[in-house]
């Protein structure tokens, strides 16, 4: 497979932040597994600035309330924005070593209808959602077969308040992780964890759950002279309980299972376009609900 390929992979590096929180009835899907794709933890990038352009759609009208039974839910739709800044470096013998910089500018919309005639509980959001800060320090073998990389996002509370407060805090949040990918020929499969850390609101007492996730995908590559590669992911997230403004236990704990299918391809030696169908199986405390997440990479 081409070096240009190897590196467009790992190019797909960090969704954007949505770390959604708590909305009416709704909690959003983890870190990892919207970020997360085929190739995603390779120590691929190459050494120059390049863009990531990321549009995210959800809709759910159904949620796992705190026994994991399912009940219908209002009419909740996400679309998500988001502009990445990336620059890398290699180093050490053979360049095994990578360090990734990266800046991330989200925008939101949040849409509901309501959930009956005259509710009343209908809403629209949008705005700039708080930018994020991404860093890795990543490893791989000379031979290439195997990466490992440490991460840490920091979540920066400078964006829109209303709609942060929406989405689940206006607040600083932190998450360090570690990720893993190993070759077998076109067989690549990645898998990382990682724990998401939210201070307490600018504003109040009030915290947003902290999440822990786990993630992992297979993916097979196919030679061409614009390669491309099929995958499936599986991803696990478990949410802490939150607290209201006024630093109470909200009892709001819970999990969430999902897969998604995905295909991608090189269009250009420098260019790359990854969709994946993300689908939530089961939960507790949780929506229910499908995404179409789709990620285009430029390296200048």
């Amino acid at each position: 497979m081409k070096k240009s390929m190897k590196w467009i992979l790992f190019g797909f590096a960090l969704v954007g932040f949505l770390t959604l929180g708590v909305v009416p009835a709704w909690s959003a899907p983890g870190l990892l597994q919207l970020a997360s794709r085929a190739g995603f933890w390779a120590n691929d990038f190459p050494d120059t600035a390049m863009l990531i352009q990321h549009f995210y759609h959800y809709s759910s009208d159904e949620i796992w309330v705190g026994d994991g039974e399912k009940q219908e839910s209002q009419d909740l739709t996400i679309e998500a924005s988001f502009t990445r800044l990336v620059r890398a470096w290699h180093f050490g013998e053979d360049k095994q070593y990578q360090y990734v910089l990266e800046g991330i500018v989200p925008l939101y919309n949040l849409s509901g209808e309501e959930t009956s005639r005259d509710a009343g509980d209908n809403f629209s959001l949008s705005g700039l959602g708080h930018p994020l800060i991404y860093t890795s320090l990543g490893w791989n073998n000379p031979t290439k077969t195997t990466h490992i990389q440490s991460f840490l996002i920091w979540q920066v509370p400078v964006g829109d308040s209303d709609i942060m407060n929406a989405i689940g805090g206006n607040n600083h949040a932190l998450m360090p992780g570690l990720g893993v990918q190993e070759r077998f020929g076109n067989i690549w499969l990645d898998g990382s964890v990682g724990y998401l850390y939210n201070f307490e609101d600018l504003d109040s007492d009030a915290k947003a759950r902290d999440v822990f996730e786990v993630n992992s995908s297979v993916s097979y590559r196919f030679s061409a002279p614009y390669p491309w590669w099929i995958y499936m992911q599986g991803d696990y997230t478990r949410y802490m309980e939150g607290d209201d403004e006024n630093g109470n236990n909200l009892g709001n704990d819970g999990h969430n299972y999902a897969i998604a299918p995905g295909i991608g391809a090189c269009i250009r030696p420098n260019m790359t376009l990854d969709v994946k169908y993300t689908m939530d199986v089961d939960g507790e405390n949780t929506s229910k609900g499908n995404a179409i997440n789709v990620r285009f990479f430029w390296a200048f």
